[in-house]
């Protein structure tokens, strides 16, 4: 076996970021067992498989960096990461169409789409910006847009199993990714969500949540596509914590 120098400023710094990632593995797994948010076999399953393939992709990735010839992160090496995120995407997507003895068809279907249109969009974009940046920082950006993209699938999740029981509001959580994307300019995120729940469970009146730590804000223009929509959308910005 051959070995090449490693980086230990870089392993020490990351397997802090990691841990921070392990932590939020814990954390969401709990909310899934013992928190006050209900979820079936299916949700379970879903976010059990995420970790599963997620956990092994940022390992991948601290590796993948850590050996880079430079410091500085270039364009092709965002590249690769995007590359390979995008590999393990499509692999948790086939996985979950050939499984559905685990993962319930419509249930599925309506979160890995709106998934990959809020959670994912927002990951990748972060990636997108490592570009330029150390490999210490760049490794943060990376855990910590993971981290978020994570916590907003249980989000997700739970809205989902919210709009299938029918005894109980719709909701819609907003979260720090929810407000970064509005103030970032992206109008849709809200609007492509409720899209989402509309054509698989037909549904349009939703009661808005605060789970981040800023107050609720949407854009003028997302308001505006959410009223042409036709969607109702009642603020509570105090929200159950």
């Amino acid at each position: 076996m051959i070995l090449i120098t490693n980086n230990i400023t870089f392993r020490r710094q990351s397997s802090l970021a990691f841990s921070r990632f392990k932590q939020h593995e814990g954390f969401v797994l709990s909310e899934m067992t013992e928190g006050k948010m209900e979820f079936n076999k299916t949700s379970r399953e879903i976010m059990l498989l995420k970790f599963r393939l997620w956990s092994r992709w940022v390992a991948d990735t601290e590796d993948t960096i850590a050996f880079l010839r430079k410091d500085e992160i270039s364009e092709a090496d965002m590249a690769n990461i995007v590359y390979t995120m995008d590999m393990i995407d499509n692999k948790y997507n086939s996985t979950i169409q050939e499984n559905t003895h685990l993962f319930e068809p419509k249930q599925s279907a309506c979160w890995v789409e709106v998934h990959s249109k809020i959670a994912y969009a927002y990951l990748k974009k972060q990636i997108g910006s490592i570009v330029g940046k150390t490999r210490i920082d760049a490794f943060d950006v990376i855990v910590d847009a993971l981290i978020e993209a994570m916590l907003m699938g249980l989000y997700e999740l739970w809205e989902i199993a919210l709009i299938r029981d029918k005894t109980r509001p719709n909701k819609l959580s907003y979260t720090n990714l929810s407000y970064q994307c509005q103030t970032e300019g992206d109008g849709c995120a809200i609007l492509e969500r409720v899209k989402v729940y509309k054509k698989y469970y037909d549904v349009d009146v939703f009661k808005l949540e605060n789970y981040s730590s800023h107050d609720i804000y949407i854009n003028p223009k997302a308001t505006e596509s959410l009223k042409e929509a036709g969607f109702e959308i009642t603020d509570d910005s105090k929200g159950d914590k």
